[in-house]
Formats: structure tokens, C-alpha cells, sequence
């Protein structure tokens, strides 16, 4: 993939863990090529941090049920929360959290 994007001038970059907020800030933070456009590929997991999601290839494109979303948001809010002063990226991100309840 990344070798197509840059096929077609893209600079490209790839994040080895895209479930890595830190990652994923790192490359946004990389300097930019003037005229050249910039291509972030991340390689994640799906439904990383959901403990009934994770790995699970059914989840991908399916919303959960009243239940499961709140399941979910506990999961990730345990994530989160282990996370939080440990990370750059969690207090950057901090501040939106309780806006996605």
C-alpha cells in the first residue's frame, strides 16, 4: 500500500502500532514535503481495547446494541483511564473524553 501512495507522490508514512495515539501524533507531527501530499497508513487492530470486540472480524462495520455501547465505552474509559499522565497524547486528548459519553 504505502509503495502505491507514493507511486501517485504521496509522502507516506506508516504507523506500526495505529492503536498508539503517541504513534499516530508522532507522524502528524512530521514534517511536511512542500507540494507533495502526506499519506498516513496505520496498521491497527480492530476493535482494540473492547474486550468482546477485540480481534473479532464480525464487529468490523457493525454498530452494537444499546448494551454492548455502553459495555464498550466502559472498556475503553479502563483504557483510557490506565493511560491518562502516562502519555502525552492522553492529556492532549484528555479534554475531549468526556464529551464522547
Amino acid at each position: 500500500l504505502k509503495k502505491k501512495f507514493e507511486s501517485f507522490g504521496f509522502k507516506t508514512l506508516v504507523v506500526e502500532n495505529g492503536n498508539d495515539v503517541e504513534q499516530i501524533l508522532a507522524a502528524l507531527d512530521t514534517p511536511v514535503c512542500k507540494g507533495k501530499p502526506r499519506c498516513i497508513i496505520c496498521e491497527t487492530v480492530k476493535g482494540k481495547g473492547v474486550s468482546f470486540m477485540e480481534n473479532q472480524v464480525g464487529w468490523h462495520g457493525k454498530a452494537p446494541n444499546e448494551e454492548q455501547r455502553r459495555a464498550a465505552l466502559r472498556d475503553l474509559e479502563k483504557l483510557w483511564l490506565n493511560s491518562v499522565g502516562k502519555t502525552t497524547a492522553s492529556s492532549r486528548w484528555m479534554q475531549i473524553w468526556p464529551a464522547q459519553r
